[in-house]
């Protein structure tokens, strides 16, 4: 994994940081964000586009609200058009107890108030859709899809992710807690599919990561 990964920071071109220096915890977030796409890039959804809110700048002191990573694919026919939605933390420290986060995350998705209401952060894909790729036959397909509940949301997957040591010895329940707490939000269990991403010594692989090691 960590060859993996590395591998994937170079091929950006990463700015690393220097040596010695401690990353942030925003940094640490953003790598872990990167880490993430990286395994849905080469593995998991490789016929997806990815739009990031700070992966692509995973060494950025500064984190960027909205969805961590949104996923979509326009498919032959409309009606399968399909966009998953991936909330990621990043801990170093052990029971991860971050797991609260995720859920909070979700719930903003459909705050009236939120900036982080789904709506708005697909607002930046289909913009870019319509000036950069002159596509608004594209960008409406978008609008079909993000409903205003979680029930009127079509063909909408969710990964809440964390990443975390390897040493956490329940992983498994404490994701199934994840999907518990989402799913009293309103979505239906069977479109949640959580993430555990387990790494050795994570503190320090990240750190190397950072320093491009």
């Amino acid at each position: 994994m960590h060859a993996f990964v590395r591998h994937a920071l170079q091929e950006i071109e990463c700015a690393f940081v220097e040596a010695g220096s401690t990353l942030t915890q925003s940094q640490v977030g953003n790598l872990g964000e990167f880490v993430t796409m990286s395994i849905g890039r080469k593995k998991a959804f490789p016929g997806y586009r990815c739009h990031p809110a700070n992966a692509n700048e995973p060494l950025n002191t500064i984190s960027k609200s909205g969805v961590d990573l949104i996923w979509f694919r326009f498919a032959a026919e409309p009606s399968a058009d399909s966009v998953l939605l991936q909330e990621v933390k990043t801990t170093r420290k052990p029971g991860m107890e971050i797991h609260y986060g995720l859920v909070d995350d979700h719930k903003k998705m459909f705050g009236r108030t939120s900036r982080q209401t789904l709506s708005i952060m697909l607002q930046a894909m289909k913009s870019r859709l319509v000036l950069d790729e002159s596509r608004p036959d594209l960008s409406k397909r978008l609008t079909r899809i993000a409903g205003v509940s979680p029930q009127t949301c079509q063909n909408v997957t969710l990964h809440p992710t964390i990443l975390h040591e390897d040493t956490d010895s329940d992983p498994g329940s404490i994701m199934l807690a994840v999907r518990t707490s989402i799913a009293a939000l309103g979505w239906s269990e069977s479109v949640i599919e959580p993430w555990s991403i387990a790494m050795s010594e994570l503190s320090d692989r990240l750190q190397r990561l950072g320093e491009g090691l």
